[in-house]
């Protein structure tokens, strides 16, 4: 099960903040960041859940619910001990046979369309071919590689910079990719800082 990992803040201080019309970014598909595990649980009775530590990963299937796009494969919640839901995935199903990125391209623009009517404009990366790129079929393996290329678009709330998503095209191989939608919450950095800190105070 792929991980989504965190590079927000990264991403933020590569390129400067592009802020959302929301003081907090709130999560997709009518989510809120006060639903308690148990409600998820009882809404999805099919949902996949894990303890990690002081978190607990909710998946739910695509075809959980008429609510999520017809091309989700899964959608995930994360949540940490002493602060909630902090964390939503949503992964789409795998484009495949797309050598050019055509249809991963056309996907992923169709998602920021009507992200950027409730989020604004958002700040756009798109760029491949840093390194290892040399014919236009490589699109998604560029993508996979760090370093190689990134596309796609970042949102940060109103209230703090700390509250952000990101849409993003992701690579698996050649001619295969999912586009991946992932909001945090500002407590996702709080839990994050308390967590090293915790690490640094045992030296």
């Amino acid at each position: 099960m792929r991980i989504i990992s965190t590079f927000f803040l990264v991403l933020t201080a590569l390129t400067g903040a592009a802020y959302s019309q929301e003081a907090v970014i709130s999560p997709p598909f009518g989510m809120k960041w006060d639903d308690s595990k148990e409600s998820v649980l009882a809404k999805y009775p099919s949902a996949v859940s894990e303890v990690d530590g002081d978190l607990t990963l909710i998946t739910i299937a695509g075809n959980e619910s008429n609510e999520f796009p017809s091309n989700t494969d899964f959608v995930r919640l994360i949540y940490a001990d002493g602060y909630g839901l902090v964390k939503v995935s949503w992964v789409s199903e795998d484009v495949k046979s797309d050598l050019y990125g055509t249809d991963g391209v056309e996907a992923f623009d169709r998602i920021y369309i009507a992200l950027s009517k409730k989020l604004g404009a958002g700040k756009e990366i798109k760029r491949v071919g840093m390194e290892l790129y040399k014919d236009p079929d490589e699109f998604y393996e560029c993508l996979e590689y760090d370093g190689c290329g990134v596309w796609a678009t970042f949102w940060n709330g109103t209230e703090s910079s700390n509250s952000a998503s990101m849409l993003k095209l992701n690579g698996l191989g050649r001619g295969e990719g999912y586009v991946s939608y992932s909001v945090e919450h500002p407590n996702w950095y709080k839990r994050n800082d308390q967590a090293e800190e915790n690490d640094a105070s045992k030296f």
